[in-house]
């Protein structure tokens, strides 16, 4: 499925965490048969199947309630399927037909009781050792810049997060200028 220019101005110009690009690349790429994102649903045909042959080349492990938990922390509701292993479908209240909008979703947080716990924290003399070591876990933690590719068979190319803000956005208009020409020219003849 192509993207034309005009839906390419809803890219994100912020840092992708990594669980959202990689389940965006995973659904992009050719994996129908176990994964499908469709009418604004992720459609999971095959659990089992999805976990041995296709969550390691995306993800550091293959582990389907892992999978799972990562859905859950985006928002991810599962609205069919009976069973932990059994054919089932995800959606999200943020995402739309549009498979891109999986790139803006935020992760969950807790509300009130994540706010009282910082307080907490911060009031006994700066954060806990649970709190220091969530921060440098996170830091830790990989996120990609999603610009479109030019290419039909990868939609998505990440730029490292060291990429300053403003060098990403030039060339991301770049990108779309030159798609608008093409259309264009096209258009002409």
């Amino acid at each position: 499925a192509g993207y034309g220019a005009q839906a390419m101005i809803a890219t994100p110009h912020h840092p992708i965490p990594e669980f959202l690009y990689q389940l965006t690349k995973m659904l992009t790429d050719d994996n129908s048969t176990y994964i499908e994102w469709k009418e604004g649903r992720i459609y999971v045909y095959d659990p089992p199947a999805l976990a041995d042959n296709v969550l390691h080349r995306y993800f550091r492990h293959s582990k389907y309630a892992s999978f799972q938990r990562q859905l859950n922390y985006f928002g991810f509701k599962k609205i069919a399927g009976k069973g932990k292993m059994s054919p089932c479908s995800y959606i999200n209240e943020n995402a739309t037909d549009d498979i891109r909008s999986l790139l803006f979703i935020k992760r969950k947080t807790n509300g009130p009781k994540a706010a009282q716990a910082k307080r907490i924290g911060t009031e006994s003399g700066g954060p806990s050792a649970g709190g220091r070591k969530r921060k440098a876990a996170s830091s830790k933690k990989s996120q990609a810049q999603v610009i479109p590719s030019s290419q039909p068979s990868s939609n998505f190319v990440a730029q490292g997060a060291n990429q300053p803000y403003e060098a990403s956005l030039a060339k991301q208009q770049a990108l779309l200028a030159a798609q608008q020409q093409q259309q264009q020219q096209q258009q002409q003849s």
